[in-house]
């Protein structure tokens, strides 16, 4: 994980709170609770959470944020710190039965959202607030958890289209939820940035899962993917290419975007420089140097304003 949830945040650690145990999270959202589920200050409360939780893991979605007026962004918070929340799973647990188990929760606190009962926990509070307003579709949510259980698994993906499965049913459907809450349902752009997006960080984060003992390359099981290893290039390279066809895919319709809607798409923006520093690299993610932070941020700037994705 890192930059993003899904693709390559940096690993939270076993001591990362889990849902299934909320005494340890938020006590002030607790105290809050209590008095008025949806009071302002409650509101508040939750929304500073999540956006706490996105600027350090996942910073690209977290600065997309702060391009939207106040009622959208609120919402995307909710909907990104939910995203790291199920993403974050095979980090937080000790083995995939526990990881069923904090996805199941997640499941049934959906159920709650939709039912007009949310549970006490600061995501929930959030995306229950989004939910409401925007009336978003379950089945993207569903369709997200769905595609978080592949992470409990230490197989590799069998071919490229089962990646791009994966990035799919995980950052693609997180895109169109994006879009309902900006005001398009242009789910080409939206699900193939979201795609790209994902792609691109899975080649990124190829050193950290094989340190986890997982690999994304297709076919290469986790103990044939390390520094030097024959066949990684190759790999890597498929993987690229896919993420860049999906890129294609994404700006040939994203200029059709009104401009608020873009900001569901902008991290696509970061997905050129990072596939040109692999390539330079001759596809060899264990030696490739990446942009940092700044840069990221003036190329999704640009996408914004100017619509150079």
């Amino acid at each position: 994980m890192g930059y993003t949830v899904p693709e390559y945040m940096p690993k939270p650690g076993k001591g990362d709170i889990s849902p299934l145990n909320e005494s340890n999270r938020a006590p002030e959202l607790r105290e809050a609770l209590p008095g008025a589920a949806s009071s302002t200050g409650l509101d508040a409360t939750v929304f500073d959470y999540c956006a706490g939780e996105l600027r350090t893991y996942d910073a690209d979605r977290f600065f997309a944020c702060l391009l939207a007026p106040p009622a959208p962004r609120r919402a995307l918070l909710a909907l990104y710190a939910f995203n790291l929340e199920i993403a974050k799973t095979r980090e937080t647990v000790s083995e995939p039965m526990l990881g069923q188990i904090r996805l199941q929760w997640w499941r049934e606190a959906l159920d709650g959202i939709y039912a007009g009962s949310p549970r006490e926990h600061a995501v929930v509070q959030a995306l229950n607030v989004a939910v409401r307003d925007y009336r978003l579709s379950r089945a993207a949510f569903d369709e997200m958890i769905e595609g978080r259980e592949r992470d409990l698994e230490d197989t590799p993906p069998l071919s490229v289209d089962d990646v791009l499965s994966y990035a799919s049913a995980t950052s693609g459907a997180l895109n169109c939820l994006a879009g309902e809450v900006l005001g398009t349902d242009n789910s080409t752009s939206l699900r193939e940035s979201g795609i790209a997006y994902a792609v691109t960080g899975l080649v990124r984060a190829i050193p950290f899962h094989a340190g986890q003992g997982r690999s994304w390359l297709p076919g290469l099981p986790a103990h044939a993917v390390f520094k030097g290893a024959q066949n990684i290039a190759d790999q890597a390279a498929e993987l690229v290419e896919a993420a860049e066809t999906c890129r294609h895919a994404a700006l040939a319709d994203i200029g059709s975007l009104p401009k608020l809607a873009r900001l569901a798409c902008l991290p696509l923006a970061t997905c050129r420089a990072d596939l040109s520093c692999l390539r330079r690299a001759a596809f060899d993610p264990f030696n490739v140097r990446y942009a940092g932070p700044l840069p990221r941020r003036f190329k999704m700037l640009g996408a914004y304003w100017m619509g150079r994705f």
